[in-house]
């Protein structure tokens, strides 16, 4: 019985000594903080402790520290800008990226003197402050406003609109300042800090905080906000008032310029784009040098790839088919033709056919780009040297609409469309009174379809070859499709009016088996 007891005392004493040696040694090694909670535990068991220490969050009050420290130092150098401008009385947002989410069909302008507001960040020490452009557009006088309350008079160095970078100035030396090369590359779900004075002057010098949503955010219409930013998206709390504050990390670096928010009320929904760094630096360098912007050019026009092109071509969704090659431009000398697929430049693939404009234009002329291309199915690598934008324009179609059915149609229904004649009436609805274009025009669709969903076709596009058959009446293309087999995929060529430009592009569509 006492042999017992006294094994039974010694394997008691040695697991109170074991626990004793694990806690104290840990903390011996600086490591007890990760032998406290389930929850450190399970980060233990998944990542090594190089990973962890450069993953984990400090928790309590090391981290508001952090918050605190970067908004003293932040806030110095964020000022609000104050712009007179005359302004349309009926839609508050008027001058703004807001401007066209709240205007109603039916609105007509009335205009009066009033007073803008929005948020700036002072990048020189001696007086250059880098803002949106929509922010100082059109503003007759422009006033500043900083964290300890002067108020000094600013004029415009440059602005470009396309990008919605301005520079303004202020008579005034010795300023903090952040440096816009101090800058850092942004991932998702990184912590970031947004500075500016939204919606009213009393509420200057506001800091949020968020995370970044995504990056490389390009759409058809976030370019109408801007040509030539990848918006980083986050949903720290944007408010109209902020455009033109920084958006910055936890180390204090400039991460992007607040400009604009996706809002169905008019306030933050947590979904606000900031234009990143690199754009920023790149332009304001520009007009601080000079007052104008120069951007690097291909010569080209692109549209986006469809879903069904992108299988029948075996490329990624994001790409950016050429639609036209400028003669004697950058692209036509370098070999680039029309109905090439660009899927990456300088081995970065593209997300979106919007990006081609961005990083294109985010370059200088003079600078060299490779490009991935797919022609006829075969991969090859295009070295350009590129030229100057001021010559050649890289656009997009937008989507035109066709008010009026034309007669004598053909039934095409079985591919989701119908097709007509191009006549005079059609033409001059659609802007091609002037051109010299056969084809037959889309004079409905089903958007139910796979023409539609798949093949991105529209009503009123015209259909100008099937197969590299060309078609000049519904007769020719349902005799070039009739001759297909069942199952077949076949591309056809398409033109798009759009502002009174024509958009080529190339789709692909599959004749049904029976």
């Amino acid at each position: 019985m006492n042999r017992k007891f006294s094994v039974f005392f010694l394997v008691i004493v040695g697991f109170i000594a074991g626990i004793f040696f694990i806690t104290s040694g840990a903390s011996f090694l600086g490591r007890g903080d990760l032998a406290g909670t389930a929850s450190d535990a399970a980060i233990v068991s998944s990542q090594t402790s190089s990973e962890l220490s450069r993953t984990r969050i400090p928790s309590g009050n090391n981290f508001s520290d952090i918050f605190i420290s970067v908004a003293e130092s932040i806030n110095p150098m964020v000022v609000q800008i104050h712009s007179e401008r005359m302004v349309d009385i009926r839609n508050p947002f008027s001058g703004s990226p807001f401007e066209e989410f709240f205007r109603r069909p039916d609105d007509k302008p009335q205009f009066r003197r009033s007073s803008a507001l929005g948020s700036g960040l002072v990048i020189r020490e001696d007086g250059y402050i880098i803002t949106n452009n929509h922010v100082i557009a059109d503003a007759e006088d422009l006033t500043v406003t900083f964290l300890d309350g002067r108020e000094l008079d600013a004029e415009v160095v440059g602005s470009d609109a396309a990008s919605d970078i301005a520079v303004i100035r202020v008579k005034e030396v010795g300023l903090p300042a952040l440096s816009i090369d101090n800058t850092a590359t942004v991932r998702v779900g990184e912590w970031v800090l947004a500075f500016g004075s939204p919606l009213a002057d009393d509420l200057g010098n506001t800091v949020t905080s968020g995370i970044v949503s995504a990056v490389r955010r390009t759409s058809r219409r976030l370019s109408t906000l801007n040509l030539y930013a990848s918006f980083i998206q986050t949903d720290a709390a944007i408010n109209p008032g902020n455009s033109g504050g920084p958006l910055v990390n936890l180390d204090g670096q400039l991460v992007g310029i607040n400009s604009a928010i996706y809002s169905q009320s008019g306030g933050s929904q947590g979904i606000g784009f900031a234009i990143p760094a690199e754009v920023v630096r790149n332009v304001a360098m520009q007009l601080i040098k000079s007052g104008t912007v120069s951007r690097g050019g291909l010569g080209v026009r692109f549209a986006e790839v469809s879903r069904s092109l992108a299988e029948v071509l075996g490329v990624p969704l994001g790409a950016a088919q050429i639609t036209e090659v400028v003669r004697n431009s950058v692209a036509d000398r370098s070999g680039i033709k029309e109905g090439d697929v660009i899927t990456a430049v300088d081995g970065k693939q593209l997300r979106n056919s919007n990006e081609l404009r961005t990083i294109v234009g985010n370059r200088l002329p003079g600078d060299r780009l490779v490009l991935s291309v797919v022609r006829d199915g075969t991969k090859s690598e295009i070295d350009v040297i590129l030229g100057d934008l001021s010559v050649y324009a890289e656009t997009e179609p937008d989507n035109p609409d066709v008010e009026e059915k034309p007669d004598d149609d053909m039934d095409s229904d079985v591919l989701g469309f119908t097709i007509g004649k191009l006549t005079n009436q059609i033409r001059a609805q659609l802007g091609l009174s002037g051109a010299s274009i056969e084809g037959v025009v889309i004079t409905d669709i089903d958007e139910g379809s796979s023409a539609f969903r798949n093949a991105d076709l529209q009503q009123g596009d015209v259909i100008l070859s099937l197969n590299g058959i060309s078609i000049s009446s519904p007769g020719d293309f349902m005799d070039a499709y009739r001759a297909l087999d069942p199952g077949k995929t076949f591309l056809i060529q398409v033109t798009r009016s759009s502002g009174g430009r024509l958009q080529k592009f190339y789709t692909a569509l599959t004749r049904p088996k029976m």
